[in-house]
């Protein structure tokens, strides 16, 4: 009975978020952009409706009911739009100013030291609509207080909600950064250059200075996986199959402020 418990809370949960996607990612970005939301987004994000659909002698991304599709068989009338929203414009650039708090090699510190670091990056995004966004940033941390440079690289996406004037977003960017010297862990006695895999999570605020013109300001935690001198022991006893590498997944706050262009 466990057993039965459980799967029926795992199916549920599944249909529920497949829902949940279906409504708050495929539908806003299907209305616009109907091949890349209404086809590419359905069959990659709700994989049981897909498979349902190939079943049932259909094309994966296609519902049961019709008019859930994206497909305009017949000709509609369309809403005036209110004169007082501004129009989304899809593309953005910017530059920006960042300082995030990591471990690193310094003089005095015996293997690491935390360092708030400073830098400077570049960002590209693509609006799907007026609330989901393909997000990425690519910020260049000099040498500082006796640290030798880095480079970080985030691509995922933000969601949230417009406005007008100004608007909030949730960001979730997975990437990497890559350290010019770094203890690669593993018992390694000497530092080299490294990278790591890391997910930029937070939010983002922005302000709508003009037409095309915005004011952005994030904050979250970059988490950076390293792997560290201890020996996993769950994995010891079984030969050579498992590594009994031991990685820890570690949070840094970082802080950016940004000007972005939107056209």
């Amino acid at each position: 009975m466990d057993g039965l418990h459980h799967d029926s809370v795992v199916g549920l949960g599944w249909e529920v978020g497949e829902d949940a996607i279906d409504r708050y990612i495929v539908t806003p970005v299907a209305r616009n952009h109907r091949i890349l939301g209404g086809r590419v987004l359905r069959t990659a994000l709700e994989p049981s409706r897909s498979f349902a659909a190939l079943f049932a002698g259909k094309f994966p991304w296609m519902l049961p009911a019709p008019e859930d599709n994206f497909v305009d068989h017949h000709p509609r009338v369309i809403e005036p739009k209110d004169p007082n929203e501004a129009p989304v414009q899809h593309y953005s650039i910017g530059t920006q100013y960042t300082n995030i708090n990591l471990p690193v090699i310094k003089p005095g510190c015996e293997k690491t030291c935390r360092e708030p670091l400073s830098g400077a990056g570049l960002s590209f995004g693509y609006s799907f609509g007026r609330g989901f966004a393909f997000d990425s940033a690519v910020n260049f941390l000099p040498a500082q207080s006796g640290t030798q440079g880095m480079m970080q690289g985030l691509f995922g996406v933000k969601l949230g909600q417009r406005w007008n004037r100004w608007g909030l977003f949730a960001k979730v960017r997975p990437g990497f950064i890559y350290y010019n010297e770094a203890w690669p862990g593993g018992g390694a006695q000497v530092p080299g250059t490294l990278s790591r895999f890391v997910w930029d999570v937070g939010g983002v605020a922005e302000f709508y200075t003009h037409h095309k013109g915005t004011l952005r300001v994030d904050l979250g935690t970059t988490l950076v996986r390293y792997l560290t001198d201890r020996v996993d022991t769950r994995y010891t006893e079984i030969g050579g199959v498992i590594s009994s590498q031991y990685y820890v997944t570690q949070g840094n706050v970082q802080f950016s402020t940004a000007y972005i262009y939107r056209f």
